[in-house]
């Protein structure tokens, strides 16, 4: 063998040549030339002639026909190469490195962009890797994260935004691994260029140039390299190549220190603490090696027969203290799948986990426990030394694919094959939160040591960084949760002010994990909070409650600053100006008073405004500018008001009650959301129509916008939130383009359902959405009080705006309860309506009766009483129908008559024989002035009459609420052409 060696080092091949023979020679150039001399270059800050050089070599081969090279050519069976061996060498690796650079060129190997979107519950970026799984490490500390693979780059990000901290390029190749030093000040990282790359982290940070963050780059020869390792004394970096051979290098001078000669293709190796020793573990055979550093000799091999089965499907995990190695399979066993080594005494034990069919394990970071996960959708933790189990854990509806512990073993993060992510509380085997935003199965997940963030990665790429902060939300709102009312977010930080049904308004802060009361205020006389505001500056808050009072406060001390006793009915809305020098308010009488924070202590306010007809206001707005302010009314006018002069300037009136108003982030449109589910855009200047949105299933209670269009200066997109979807519409194209649906789902109907540009935030508790990246968090805990209980959530859904980058999101909840028996209907109900602010539920029996029940809260049935039993029908009632101002009830029976009700005094208006035959559908149109029956055969639906009614007296019971359109009609004959009485 050393003479065979020899004649390859002299460049000649002796005796006849086998197939494969030139692959064979240069695997034995690259054995007995690297220890003589290394490869490498160390680079002094703005020294870049070693690349130069790489450059002009790379131009020299480019050129090259296949089978070609500038000396002749490269060796054939029967020719003598007669530029040595050392001309091979640099010649094949020219042409590699030539190749990469043409595919480059062509653009087929680029680095993909980041992709990168920030939302208010996580980052999104895109991490692909040949191999998946892999290409995102977290730093020691927790605060950066590198994300590389395809391309020659590495981005190194800040964990805590998700933003770049600084990108990372020297190579022409791949970067197939990447990996932090102990203690996170460097990066080494190896491409299949077979270079091997040493980063310093601060001073790429700092913004330097990229030769003076760049320590060393070393050139490791032909064989692409697998992984890398930089020792605790960070003098010297371990490789491993595909080919599974050990290697050790200098950084400091670029050259090769020793070989580990192995009597196996190594997969995976680690330093000892001290960096003595090195723990290697082989690719086939299931053995462990101890090699020493210093001589490179192999202390001891460790050879798992009980394993040996399996050993094409053996995987390893090693301790961070190297005294223990986990040995296991991931195929299915009936007897051990499990060996852990003791690298001190060099003993083992076997153990069989997780049902024989494995899929990952891993130590916790200090190697008291592992973790294994299953195809039996659990994660078992196990102690280290005894091999007890100590905790399962279980909600997952899927096999794990990943599990990662914390330091302090407190927490646990794990991924499953659905592409749901969960984090878990270790000591007490529950799930805290889970988070959905991954369409593919998660391959890994990480976690910060603070448990503030965490990352995730699927299969085909797609990378989260989740804002485990925005807990905050989960932990306030489990604060006298049947009590809540209103809330808001202190912008730029982790605090909230809340209001509460006895009169209370609370600061509630975040610190390390852990919420507390920063401040408290009794100001309201135990009367409700209606509504409270924090101004953009974090500077001030306003609450607001049933009796017209208005506390201003300072967010820092909870000091009151003034007490507004302007307004003499409920208030309804305030509002503060984007520079948090107006505030604005406004009453169910419509009134509108305008305040100057800086006055405050005056208690004069700058305008006293009033809507035309005294109409009930919903909500306002006032524009990024300051200079205009909004209303949005029940009687479906809004009604545009001069900041600056007090002056109405236009109203804009439509036919159903208005529930919310808002300015786009430009300031240049107005967007409305109606009780009918529908959205309309005007201009802001003029008041003319631009759009309208038909979409959400039930009344709009929420509408907000997001993204730029750049170089427009105009939002992409606008969000529409009902009880039951929020609807994001693309405002180029005037289209829905994603719509998420909340459904209480506490047996998990929903949570493998995927339609094309939809989604399902499905659950039993509180939810958080996020519009942007369509993304959920999950409170996964149980509750002493269910908050869905709560008059916050009386719709179904509340918006917040908060989050590392202050967007906005989407709270859901279900009621505790959903079924209950209504107490009193005993007469076999027929039809059912709710009216429009879903307070009250009508219900037509078989004993012709007519039941009206009042329920408070939409699905909060506990707090049902029956108000009426409305008499008159001589058949069954066999449909009813209640008008969207809630003056007006309709129902229909099977003999063909139609009763029209007063639906506020109860007492009938009309009776129509409408029919021959049964009533089986009916409705009244949104003003109560129109009414539609339906006789409905076996064969067809028909005969529908039109009927006048006088108009109603105006709204009083039910002025302000939620559903829309006529519920029949007849197809032949358009609602449009149907004149009203």
């Amino acid at each position: 063998m050393a003479e065979k060696d020899a004649d390859v080092e002299n460049g000649r091949v002796a005796g006849p040549r086998p197939a494969g023979w030139a692959s064979a020679a240069l695997k034995g150039l690259r054995t007995s030339l690297r220890p003589q001399s290394g490869h490498g270059e160390l680079l002094e800050a703005g020294n870049g002639s070693c690349h130069a050089s790489m450059k002009s070599s790379i131009s020299r081969v480019a050129s090259m026909k296949p089978g070609a090279s500038s000396t002749g050519g490269l060796m054939g069976p029967n020719t003598v190469f007669s530029g040595g061996a050392e001309s091979i060498v640099s010649a094949v690796k020219s042409m590699r490195r030539a190749s990469m650079i043409m595919q480059h060129a062509h653009g087929g190997n680029n680095a993909p962009a980041l992709g990168a979107k920030s939302g208010s519950l996580a980052s999104y970026f895109y991490a692909p890797h040949p191999t998946p799984g892999t290409g995102i490490t977290i730093s020691p500390d927790g605060d950066y994260m590198i994300r590389f693979g395809y391309g020659p780059d590495m981005r190194l990000m800040r964990t805590s935004t998700g933003s770049v901290a600084a990108t990372l390029s020297q190579s022409v190749g791949h970067v197939r691994f990447a990996t932090f030093s102990s203690d996170g000040e460097y990066i080494v990282a190896a491409t299949d260029d077979c270079r091997l790359l040493v980063w310093n982290v601060p001073l790429a940070v700092s913004g330097g140039r990229a030769a003076k963050s760049l320590v060393a780059n070393i050139d490791v020869g032909l064989e692409p390299l697998a992984y890398c390792l930089l020792s605790p004394n960070k003098q010297t970096v371990l490789s491993c190549d595909d080919d599974g051979q050990l290697e050790l290098w200098s950084v400091k001078q670029g050259v090769m220190v020793r070989r580990f000669d192995v009597s196996f293709a190594a997969k995976r190796a680690r330093f000892s603490p001290d960096g003595s020793h090195i723990i290697a573990c082989s690719d086939f055979d299931i053995q462990v090696a101890l090699c020493n550093v210093e001589t490179g000799e192999v202390l001891h091999a460790e050879t798992f027969d009980e394993l040996m089965e399996c050993r094409n499907k053996a995987s390893y995990c090693i301790s961070e203290d190297g005294s223990k190695v986990l040995v296991y399979v991931t195929d299915h066993c009936y007897s051990y799948n499990v060996a852990i080594f003791d690298t001190q005494t060099l003993s083992f034990q076997k153990l069989m986990v997780s049902g024989g069919s494995l899929v990952h394990a891993e130590f916790s970071e200090d190697g008291a426990d592992f973790v294994v996960t299953g195809r039996d959708d659990k994660i078992h933790v196990y102690d280290t030394v005894t091999g007890t189990l100590v905790v399962t854990l279980a909600g997952h509806r899927s096999d794990v694919l990943y599990c990662h512990v914390t330091s302090d073993r407190r927490h646990a993060i794990s991924g499953d094959n659905s592409g749901h992510v969960m984090l878990w509380d270790v000591d007490r085997g529950e799930c805290i939160l889970r988070m959905q935003a991954h369409h593919a199965p998660v391959l890994w997940c990480g976690i910060t040591k603070d448990c503030s963030r965490a990352v995730t990665l699927d299969n085909e790429g797609h990378a989260y960084l989740w804002f485990l902060d925005a807990q905050v939300v989960f932990d306030v709102l489990r604060q006298q949760s049947d009590q809540l009312c209103c809330l808001d977010m202190v912008p730029g930080t982790q605090s909230m002010v809340v209001g509460y049904s006895d009169g209370l308004v609370k600061c509630w802060r975040s610190s390390y994990g852990a919420i507390s009361m920063h401040w408290s205020l009794n100001k309201h006389d135990g009367k409700a909070i209606e509504c409270v505001a924090v101004s953009p500056n974090a500077q001030l808050t306003a609450s607001a409650s049933q009796s017209g009072l208005i506390v201003v406060a300072q967010v820092s001390t909870g000091a009151v600053l003034a007490e507004l006793r302007e307004l003499s009915s409920r208030v309804t809305s305030l509002a503060f100006a984007a520079d948090s020098s107006v505030l604005v308010s406004a009453a169910q009488d419509g009134a509108i008073v305008v305040w100057s924070t800086a006055s405050l202590s005056t208690q004069a306010p700058l305008h006293r405004l009033r809507v035309p007809g005294d109409a009930e206001i919903k909500t306002c707005a006032v524009t990024i500018t300051g200079g205009m302010l909004v209303a949005g009314c029940t009687n479906g006018c809004v009604y545009a008001f001069s900041l600056h002069t007090g002056a109405l300037q236009y109203s804009l009136a439509t036919e159903v009650p208005l529930r919310t108003v808002i300015f786009s982030t430009c300031g240049k449109l107005i967007a409305t959301g109606a009780a009918d589910g529908n959205v309309r855009l005007y201009d802001a200047n003029t008041g003319a129509l631009k759009s309208y949105f038909v979409g959400n299933a039930s009344t709009l209670n929420t509408l907000f916008f997001q993204g730029t269009i750049v170089g427009q200066g105009v939002d992409s997109s606008l969000v529409s939130v009902c009880a039951r979807q929020a609807v994001t519409w693309d405002m180029a194209k005037g289209s829905k383009s994603k719509v998420a649906d909340f459904v209480a789902d506490l047996n998990g109907l929903f949570h493998n359902s995927t339609m094309s540009n939809r989604m399902f935030v499905n659950h039993h508790g509180l939810s958080l959405f996020d519009p942007l990246l369509e993304a959920a968090l999950y409170d996964m805990r149980e509750y002493e009080k269910h908050p869905g209980d709560s008059f916050l959530f009386r719709d179904g859904t509340a918006h917040i705006t908060g989050g590392v980058h202050h967007q906005p999101m989407v709270m859901f909840t279900p009621p505790s309860t959903t079924v209950h028996m209504l107490v009193g209907e005993n007469g076999g109900a027929r039809s059912l309506d709710f009216s429009a602010d879903g307070h009250m539920l009508i219900s037509g029996n078989l004993r012709g009766e007519l039941t009206i029940f009042n329920v408070v809260i939409l699905w909060d049935w506990r707090t049902q009483s029956q108000l009426a039993l409305l008499t008159g029908h001589q058949a069954p009632v066999m449909s009813v129908d209640m008008s969207l101002n809630g003056t007006v009830m309709v129902s229909g029976d099977k003999d063909g008559m139609l009763i029209v009700w007063d639906a506020v005094v109860l007492v009938p208006q009309q009776i129509v024989a409408a029919h021959e035959g049964p009533v089986l559908c009916c409705s009244v149109s949104p003003d109560g002035s129109r009414v539609r029956p339906a006789l409905t055969t076996l064969l067809s639906m028909s005969a529908l009459l039109l009927t006048p009614l006088p108009r109603p007296p105006p709204a009083t019971l039910m002025s302000t609420l939620l559903t829309s359109e006529l519920l029949f009609h007849n197809p032949h004959q358009p609602p449009s052409s149907l004149v009203p009485v």
